[in-house]
């Protein structure tokens, strides 16, 4: 079993590498703060003699060496950057995980067929740059390597300026390219962010699949007015239209599948956004989830019978498509191994879905993947009052240890 106490004094510690001390964590990607929390964990994953590489993004990789070298390895991990005033569970039991994971094996002598790798991931939350996932969307390809000029933070320095700073301070070798020959499971270990473990009043979430996300714009465009001389039966207001659009999406939502699906108008814009006139235009995207396409098939049809409405009313309407992420589903085998595992311990666990995107949705795509979750209290995250039972960590951590040594000697 894993030592607790070791584990919560890397969380303090760790903690500790902050823009913000009072508020949450702030430690955005390739900062001052990410690099001393980057040190901090290569010189803990040194300790138990694990080699430690790093890629052109900053992805760090510390692996302890299996027996047989043709067999290809496990990874787990996740990152360690948060957004602003986050909490100190988000990303970093991942990686804290994993590394209480490899001491344990250390401690207790286990011989490892495969190689074991904890991965920290860059750039997860995209608070730096706008861009999330980029650590993992690098290793799969799907990130290039010329656009790294071309990506500014908010202090107008270039995502390729910071790694080579970050590179030269962290000093360790540098790798061109990881898991060219894939790898054969990625276990990562996150905080739940939502309250379905607690409502359910169960420690551990196996999950099954990462929900697909399509983002809509919609736009209405009425008749900008003087709002104090124009009588309201004679107006074209299109907030008032977007207002009832936004008021009927979770009845909508509900109606199709009041689990698996989720919808949400986050940002609103409206032109020209002066007190005494009546609007002239506006603006709002929906973030639609779910691990069923089809169910946002449904809904999107049902959003354009609406603006079809408006559009025979003499408003000029219309809904784009910004974003779309498929659904991904997690391999099966390895579901039902977990589950084994889960069943053997006599954990309290249940299969679900995770509504948010993490870096093994990306990775996935070249090896298995497979995530587990512990519950977030009241399903709080991404703010300082994040928080998770000790007792939920440590349950969370030692199903990882039983997971990964079962996966490693398979």
């Amino acid at each position: 079993m894993i030592n607790y106490k070791r584990l919560e004094k890397d969380f303090i510690n760790l903690s500790k590498f902050s823009k913000t001390k009072k508020c949450g964590i702030t430690r955005y990607s390739y900062t001052c703060e990410d690099l001393m929390a980057k040190q901090y964990l290569i010189d803990e994953m040194k300790k138990i003699g694990l080699s430690i590489e790093i890629d052109n993004v900053g992805n760090i990789r510390g692996r302890m060496e299996g027996i047989e070298k043709n067999l290809l390895p496990i990874i787990s991990g996740s990152h360690i950057d948060s957004v602003r005033n986050g909490g100190q569970y988000d990303g970093v039991l991942g990686v804290l995980g994993a590394l209480e994971v490899a001491r344990t094996i250390k401690e207790n002598n286990i011989k490892q067929k495969r190689n074991f790798d904890i991965l920290i991931f860059s750039e997860e939350e995209g608070s730096n740059f706008g861009l999330n996932l980029i650590g993992s969307k690098n290793i799969i390809k799907r990130f290039k390597n010329k656009e790294l000029k071309t990506i500014f933070s908010e202090n107008a320095k270039s995502m390729y300026e910071m790694i080579k700073y970050s590179e030269e301070k962290l000093k360790i070798e540098h790798s061109s390219e990881f898991y060219k020959a894939g790898f054969d499971t990625m276990v990562e270990l996150h905080i739940e962010q939502g309250n379905f473990l607690e409502k359910n009043d169960k420690q551990i979430g196996i999950v099954e699949g990462i929900f697909g996300l399509r983002w809509f714009k919609v736009t209405i465009e009425g008749e900008a007015n003087h709002a104090g001389a124009t009588p309201m039966k004679f107006r074209k207001d299109p907030l008032v239209e977007a207002s009832k659009i936004i008021y009927e999406i979770p009845n909508i939502v509900c109606d199709i599948d009041k689990i698996n699906f989720v919808a949400t108008v986050g940002q609103l814009s409206v032109i020209p956004n002066n007190i005494n006139v009546i609007p002239d235009k506006v603006d709002f995207i929906i973030d639609v989830r779910s691990i069923d396409i089809k169910n946002i098939d449904t809904f999107y049809r049902e959003l354009l019978l609406k603006i079809d409405k408006l559009n025979d009313r003499r408003y000029k309407a219309k809904v784009e498509e910004l974003t779309r992420t498929d659904a991904k589903l997690f391999n099966k085998e390895v579901i039902d191994l977990l589950s084994k595992v889960a069943k053997t311990e006599k954990i309290n666990y249940l299969k679900m879905y995770s509504g948010a995107n993490h870096d093994t949705s990306v990775m996935s795509e070249i090896g298995k993947g497979i995530m587990i979750f512990v519950p977030s209290i009241n399903g709080r995250s991404h703010c300082p009052e994040e928080e998770t039972k000790k007792s939920d960590v440590e349950a969370g951590v030692n199903f990882l240890y039983k997971t990964l040594i079962t996966l490693i000697n398979k």
